[in-house]
This record gives C-alpha cells, structure tokens and sequence, in this order.
C-alpha cells in the first residue's frame, strides 16, 4: 500500500514535469510508462530500470533528461504500475524480453538511445544485439548479463524471506544506504515477494548471458559504473572493457549498484557525456 502511494505521488510530479502516464497491453500485460511532451520523435530516449524497482529509479534523472528529446520511461512487466496478466503468474527472463521486444515496436518506430540499469542493462544489450540498427547509442549502468564465476550467487541475494535479508540485500545494492528508507524495509520487503522477483531470477538460463555475443555490438556503448557495487563483481566491468574494447567507461566513485540514486549528479553528468558525444571515442 505505501509503495502504492508511492507510486502515485511519483506519477504526480513527473506529470508536473511535462510526462504523461500511459498504457498499452503487450501479450496479455498491462505495461505502464511514462513519456515526455514533446514531440521530437526522431531523438527518443528509452530508460530500462532494474530488478525489483520501477520508472522511479530514474526520478532523480527524468527532469534533466527531458531536455535531450522525447523520453520513456518503462515500468518493466509486473514492476510499478505495470500489472500481471493474472494472480499466480510467475514472470521470466525470456518472457520479458518477448514483451520488450513488442513494446519497442508499438511505442518506439524510430531509432532510439537506450539506456539501462542492472537488468534493464541486460535487457538494453540484448535489443541492441538482436536489431542494432534501431539503436543509436546504448548506455549500460552497472548492467548485469554477463557471465563470471560465481555470478550464480547474486541470484540468492534476492531470496528474501524477512526484512533482515531485505535489509542486507539493499546494503549490497548501496555503498551507503539512505537511513530515511530504513522505515520502509517492510514495504520494500513486500514488495520483492509480490513481484515475484526471485521466481524470475531463477528462469534465467546460462545461454542468457551475453559474454559470447559482445564483440557482435558494432554501435556506440557506453558503461557507467558505481565503482563500489557490491553486488556485481567488478569482473563484469573487465570483460566488458575486454570484449567491447571501443566502449566508453566511466567510473562514479564512492558510489554503489545504484548510481542514478545514490550519486545522481555525477550519474547525470556521465548520462550527457554519453548521449551528448559524437561517434569519436576517448
């Protein structure tokens, strides 16, 4: 119910900020997503949030990016104010993929910028590999998707069964978490239980994972990473650096899996190096 208010308060301001909130239904779900005002439809900036959040990671953002272009921001299938098509289904990796894939093609005609977070990142490169023609810059936060050994392990971190696993959960995905979300554990709690974030998690197959297929991105990327993540190995980060070798990388110090939260003026400093650069490289 507090997430819920939540949710509403949020959609609120962003509506006072000149995005409207909209829905469309993609396979049999009810996807909801907010969309800036104007109309320059040939500059769209596509946002893709992490797992077990919402639109609302990027409140912090939204206000600055709108100026770049048409934005969208996405509710993932089952997250925020996007629903499940029915009690009892259980949501998968694979599964959300398909409904992305539909939801581009019925929202978002024209080439694109793409920008993710975490799974949204993974989610983000994956498009990308499949039709890159329809993506002009891809800018990956702390994305996850690629293979390491021991990376099957952050899968447990979201086996939450009480607000202590939540609590340690979020002091991985913060270098420092906020102290004035601590009341709200138990909200957040339910919230990863109802969305069934870890029934997800474990249909992600081992073909999933995009390590293979990165030297196959032939367009702009770019990688901003919280360089204290504690829940993604730094692993991830050298062999993007490896198999992407043109990619920009820029490090957010002192800051966690959540940079967009938790440092979000220098997030968003890197956000319009980004997207603002040329096809030249550092």
């Amino acid at each position: 119910m507090i997430i819920g208010a939540l949710h509403r308060l949020l959609g609120a301001a962003y509506h006072g900020l000149g995005f409207a909130s909209r829905y469309v239904v993609i396979r049999g779900h009810t996807l909801h997503y907010y969309e800036s005002h104007r109309e320059e439809r040939n500059h769209t900036l596509v946002l893709l949030h992490g797992l077990g959040t919402s639109a609302s990671t990027w409140a912090l953002a939204l206000p600055t990016l709108r100026a770049l272009g048409r934005v969208i921001a996405l509710d993932l299938p089952g997250f925020g104010r996007s629903r499940m098509p029915e009690a009892g289904f259980v949501p998968t990796f694979a599964g959300h993929l398909m409904i992305l894939r539909d939801f581009m093609r019925a929202t978002v005609p024209e080439s694109m910028n793409l920008v993710g977070h975490s799974l949204g990142g993974w989610l983000a490169m994956l498009l990308a590999l499949e039709d890159p023609s329809r993506v002009r810059k891809l800018v990956l936060l702390n994305p996850a998707g690629v293979w390491y050994e021991g990376c099957e392990q952050v899968a447990s971190a979201f086996d939450v069964h009480s607000t202590r696993d939540t609590s340690q959960l979020l002091d991985r995905l913060w270098f420092r978490f906020p102290w004035y979300f601590r009341p709200f554990l138990g909200s957040i709690h339910n919230e990863l239980r109802g969305r069934k974030v870890f029934d997800l998690v474990q249909t992600i197959r081992r073909e999933e994972f995009v390590n293979e297929r990165l030297r196959d991105l032939p367009l702009d990327t770019s990688v901003i990473w919280g360089q204290e993540d504690r829940l993604l190995s730094a692993e991830t980060l050298s062999i993007l650096r490896r198999e992407i070798p043109t990619a920009r990388v820029i490090m957010i110090p002192r800051c966690g899996h959540v940079p967009q939260l938790e440092c979000p003026g220098r997030t968003l400093d890197a956000l319009r190096l980004a997207l603002e650069a040329g096809q030249e490289r550092p």
